[in-house]
């Protein structure tokens, strides 16, 4: 189903950096929309970025149309966007200091990968939260802080928590492959 989605959509010609970039865009959107009080906005705008953060590499695949650039442009965008979405949790109420923690965490994941993949390694799939996790319990706290920032605030904790343990779970991954 979703590789018919993709594939539709990369005959429809959208490019899968257009998509990529699209959702870049709208991720930076989303802290402006909850600076100026518009956080319901801003979730809903999230979840957009998001959507067509997740359709970028389907589309890649789908189309045949992947590639080295389009890997770092994804990875770069992906960055950009982690950030923007913690400092939308943030402006939304939660401590600045927790969500710095998080965001250096989840840049921390995301740095092992790309040194794994340098020396041939895969760490997709291993560790409980991954981006494709992080991003929508993101999400979560953000809409969350829209109704008790004090709820959101234990879900960053909970997010740091995970993160430690997925960057252990990687560690221990490395340790066992690269010895």
């Amino acid at each position: 189903m979703w590789t018919s989605l993709g594939k539709r959509i990369g005959e429809l010609g959208v490019h899968p950096n257009q998509l990529t970039l699209l959702g870049l865009g709208l991720s930076l959107l989303v802290p402006l929309l909850a600076y100026f009080g518009y956080g319901i906005a801003a979730v809903l705008l999230m979840v957009l970025s998001a959507l067509f953060d997740a359709l970028d590499g389907l589309v890649a695949r789908a189309s045949g149309k992947e590639s080295k650039f389009g890997a770092v442009l994804d990875s770069v965008s992906d960055r950009i966007s982690d950030a923007s979405y913690v400092l939308t949790v943030a402006l939304l109420g939660v401590d600045i200091l927790l969500c710095y923690v998080l965001l250096a965490l989840s840049f921390v994941i995301s740095y092992q990968a790309a040194l794994a993949e340098g020396m041939g390694l895969r760490m997709k799939g291993i560790g409980i939260l991954e981006r494709k996790h992080r991003v929508p319990a993101l999400v979560a706290v953000a809409a969350l802080a829209l109704w008790e920032v004090m709820w959101a605030t234990a879900g960053v904790i909970l997010m740091i928590a995970l993160s430690l343990v997925t960057i252990a779970q990687r560690m221990s991954a490395l340790a066992r492959v690269a010895g």
